[in-house]
């Protein structure tokens, strides 16, 4: 019997300092395909085993990137899952996105505001054949769906849920790859603090039009 699919988790500082965002979310799964394709042992696969990544381009197997960073020069004969951030829409959940500057205690110590955040993120498993492509998107799509619960709340994600596997298809970059999408829906709070004292407020002032 194989050994259990396993992987570590850390605490991002980014995260703890600047909150969540899309590119935030596309970083974190770029990071943990890496870490899941750094060693054969977390490959359920076999025919992709041999498919293990290491942070020396020139030495490893599969290249795993943000789409943005992705060039076909780096590709080369290589496999690879390229991680791709969509449209996010931003939705409002209270009136006005929070409360009001209504009593002294607002005033002092702030009022906090919400919205939500949705989207989603695909990732292209990329390989020399369509075979390929559909095997490496299998993989990724299954370890990132198994793991989807724990993704979800390490990351602080409202939702995170694998929607769909699309069609494979030729890559426009390299005819000579085809690419297999996932998508992945995700969900988030953007949640924030204003103070009427903090020094951009108190700068701002609106004048209204008088009547000449």
């Amino acid at each position: 019997m194989e050994a259990p699919q396993t992987t570590t988790w850390e605490q991002s500082s980014s995260l703890l300092t600047t909150g969540l965002s899309p590119h935030f979310v596309v970083g974190a799964l770029v990071q943990l395909l890496r870490d899941n394709f750094s060693t054969s042992q977390n490959i359920q696969l076999p025919e992709l085993r041999a498919y293990t990544w290491s942070p020396d381009l020139s030495a490893t197997r599969i290249l795993i990137e943000d789409v943005l960073r992705y060039t076909p020069q780096n590709l080369g004969q290589r496999p690879a899952l390229l991680v791709r951030r969509n449209a996010f829409q931003v939705q409002n959940i209270l009136l006005g996105g929070g409360g009001a500057f209504t009593t002294p205690e607002t005033v002092t110590q702030g009022v906090e505001y919400q919205v939500a955040w949705s989207g989603s993120v695909t990732v292209f498993a990329v390989g020399r054949t369509g075979g390929e492509a559909e095997q490496l998107g299998h993989e990724a799509g299954a370890f990132l769906r198994q793991f989807g619960m724990l993704i979800r709340a390490k990351l602080g994600l409202l939702r995170f849920q694998h929607l769909e596997t699309g069609a494979a298809g030729k890559l426009k970059e390299s005819r000579e790859h085809f690419a297999v999408p996932q998508t992945f829906g995700i969900s988030y709070w953007e949640t924030w603090r204003l103070s009427e004292e903090s020094p951009i407020l108190k700068r701002f002032t609106i004048q209204t039009p008088t009547d000449e």
